[in-house]
């Protein structure tokens, strides 16, 4: 099973320890975590995946040390670099007869522009060059940019990066302080000239 998922260029997929550790993983889904496999391999992976997916992977850990045989909400959606992903998780026997949890993802939606830009940030590792004066932007902080530019009001764009209405209101303060921009319609046009976003409908207040 392993061997076949490890060649797997459509799936990412992972085994965990009990614990999380991560055992075992294939190129895919280090690629999307910007990292090599030898860097995951004796981590815990929530110390690299969303922060929206650690619910759920703890819940799948704890299910597994208690012996049960069905994992809660075995699947779970979540977007990494605007890719949207499905993950779900089942037990396995490990060799050694120890349980574990194996993980696979498959994408649900294709990546945005932002996303394969922030592909190329982490491909390159020089965030300046490909980002040139966006580079002082984190990653959400593009993503939520890219989200304004494309109309999204605040309340829309909460619910797709799975974060609150608060939280998306100081990424929009943060953006504007570090780009110096006070208007949406200004930010709008700021990603369109760098190529962030294509020409789009006028953006909604919210």
């Amino acid at each position: 099973m392993w061997a076949a998922l490890a060649e797997d260029t459509e799936s990412k997929a992972a085994i965990l320890s009990t614990r999380g550790v991560v055992l075992l993983c294939n190129e895919l889904a280090a690629k999307t975590l910007g990292r090599r496999v030898s860097e995951l391999i004796g981590h815990h992976l929530t110390g690299f995946c969303p922060e929206e997916t650690h619910a759920t992977i703890t819940k799948w850990l704890a299910s597994i040390r208690e012996s049960s045989q069905r994992l809660p909400d075995p699947a779970t959606k979540y977007i990494i670099w605007g890719c949207q992903w499905r993950s779900t998780g089942r037990r396995i026997q490990l060799l050694t007869k120890e349980s574990a949890l194996l993980c696979v993802g498959r994408r649900v939606i294709e990546p945005t522009p932002i996303g394969r830009l922030l592909s190329l940030v982490h491909t390159f590792s020089d965030r300046r060059m490909v980002l040139g004066d966006l580079a002082v932007l984190t990653d959400r902080q593009l993503e939520v940019a890219a989200l304004i530019g494309a109309g999204l009001t605040d309340a829309e764009i909460a619910s797709e990066i799975h974060r609150s209405v608060r939280t998306v209101h100081a990424h929009r303060r943060s953006i504007g302080q570090k780009l110096r921009i006070g208007r949406r319609a200004e930010l709008v046009r700021a990603m369109v000239l760098r190529g962030i976003i294509g020409e789009t409908k006028p953006a909604r207040r919210g």
